[in-house]
């Protein structure tokens, strides 16, 4: 149906997945984002996409995928899990307006559609005009943007989100942490803050539940030589 991007063209991946329940809740912390519910079938499905990595007008093949895949799944939430922009596009090196305008375009189609979405950076998320902490901002001006910011060691985006079942008990939390990314001088890798974060936040969750977890799951922007959740 499409034509075949080329490698300058963005890549792309729908990777969708049902989370189920956990048998025993976890109450979650305060939090301002909206609270996210399994459906009444017991189901709470997620749409990962990653790597859309383009300049300020994204691909209408992308943009075509992107529809096609929220409309045939319909997920519960959609996860942006990096790379999201493209640092080095030249219409995005000095335009604050063309790294908006990139950004509001890939996300119409899930706030059209009135989907949940969450936001994990990569190593080429940042740009000149627009840091990380800034896109944060931005993307939170959307509606259905859910997490909170979180820097910890100079990444953006380290926070969990509790899913509720249908009867308003905490049963599923997502975890996510920004792991750096690949560069010439950073290997993506979990910083021990962050696994300090992540160890004391599970204890909080732990304690608060009368000593009973639940078994988590986890987003990070690129894959790790060792990235265990327990």
């Amino acid at each position: 149906m499409f034509r075949k991007l080329t490698s300058t063209v963005i890549s792309l991946l729908a990777a969708l997945f049902v989370l189920a329940g956990c048998a025993a809740p976890v109450t979650p912390p305060p939090s301002g984002y909206d609270v996210l519910r399994f459906n009444q079938n017991g189901t709470f499905k997620v749409m990962s996409i990653s790597d859309i990595q383009d300049g300020a007008n994204v691909s209408p093949e992308t943009m075509t995928l992107i529809t096609l895949a929220l409309d045939a799944e319909k997920p519960d939430l959609v996860v942006l899990d990096g790379d999201n922009i493209f640092d080095w596009a030249p219409s995005l090196l000095f335009s604050r307006a063309n790294v908006e305008h990139n950004i509001a375009t890939f996300l119409k189609p899930i706030t059209d559609r009135g989907i949940a979405f969450a936001v994990v950076f990569g190593n080429h998320d940042a740009t000149m005009p627009l840091s990380e902490a800034a896109q944060w901002d931005y993307y939170q001006t959307f509606p259905g943007a859910v997490g909170v910011a979180n820097p910890i060691g100079g990444r953006t985006g380290n926070y969990n989100i509790p899913v509720q079942n249908t009867e308003g008990r905490t049963v599923l939390n997502l975890w996510f942490m920004h792991s750096g990314g690949w560069t010439l001088s950073n290997r993506a890798d979990i910083l021990p803050e962050q696994l300090a974060w992540y160890r004391d936040t599970s204890d909080a969750l732990t304690s608060a539940n009368g000593g009973v977890g639940c078994r988590p799951s986890g987003s990070s922007t690129s894959p790790c030589p060792r990235f265990t959740i327990c």
